[in-house]
């Protein structure tokens, strides 16, 4: 399975790369859309019958584990633990005095930018975060590294400061669908992410800041996945009655 990950990873990226650079004549939304849609059908590949597991709760096993299994309790957690990555960023622009709220931001404006931006999420999380769990469980150093290497490498487009911060949130995400919640519920913590901090406030963040941003934001993302992971995974026993 993490072979049939692999190529379908490279195929993505080659078709990816391979749009970016207008070869197909593709405009920007054009490639957005093809883009993240080949990142779901991506998904389906390597899912395939388990792609009901993302709705439907299993009962026993996982991908060949119990602790794989998410619940709802759990998944309700996760969600109230996802606004916990947006102390970091919050943090930094505070510190440097130059956090903004961005000009005509309004309930109504942040809800209809949530529903592509989720869309954008559910795609990421589906393959870059579910397909690779199920590609190489239940090794979990293998999880962290081949998801955060995916998210790199699939953001790295936009620039290395970029995709090292995409990297590091990464992690959190995947944490918490590994403390038990649902993909979509994090995808969800992922969508809301971008809107609060695309949509809603300015970092102020600078060229010159930007690496030393994404250095501080890789480690705290990080260090708070270790803590959240630590504190909230339990036995295999208890957490299939979770």
């Amino acid at each position: 399975m993490n072979i049939a990950f692999a190529v379908v990873f490279v195929s993505l990226i080659c078709f990816f790369e391979t749009a970016r650079h207008g070869v197909f004549s593709l405009s920007l939304p054009e490639i957005t859309s093809v883009v993240y849609g080949a990142l779901v059908l991506g998904a389906v590949v390597i899912l395939r019958g388990d792609l009901i597991s993302v709705i439907i709760r299993p009962k026993s096993t996982l991908y060949g584990t119990p602790r794989l299994i998410w619940t709802w309790p759990r998944t309700l957690f996760g969600v109230m633990l996802g606004p916990l990555l947006w102390v970091v960023p919050v943090l930094y622009g505070v510190v440097l005095l130059q956090i903004t709220v961005l000009p005509d931001v309004s309930v109504a404006g942040l809800a209809a930018s949530f529903a592509p931006f989720l869309l954008i999420a559910i795609a990421e999380s589906l393959f870059l975060r579910e397909a690779v769990i199920k590609a190489f469980s239940p090794r979990l150093a293998h999880i962290y590294v081949v998801s955060t290497l995916a998210v790199f490498i699939f953001h790295v487009a936009d620039g290395v400061p970029q995709a090292l911060i995409s990297a590091g949130a990464g992690v959190y995400f995947l944490t918490l669908r590994l403390i038990g919640a649902n993909i979509l519920a994090v995808a969800l913590v992922h969508a809301a992410s971008m809107v609060v901090f695309s949509e809603a406030l300015n970092l102020g963040i600078e060229a010159a800041q930007i690496w030393t941003y994404a250095g501080y934001f890789v480690a705290a993302s990080i260090a708070l996945s270790i803590f959240i992971y630590s504190l909230f995974s339990i036995r295999k026993e208890a957490f299939s009655h979770a």
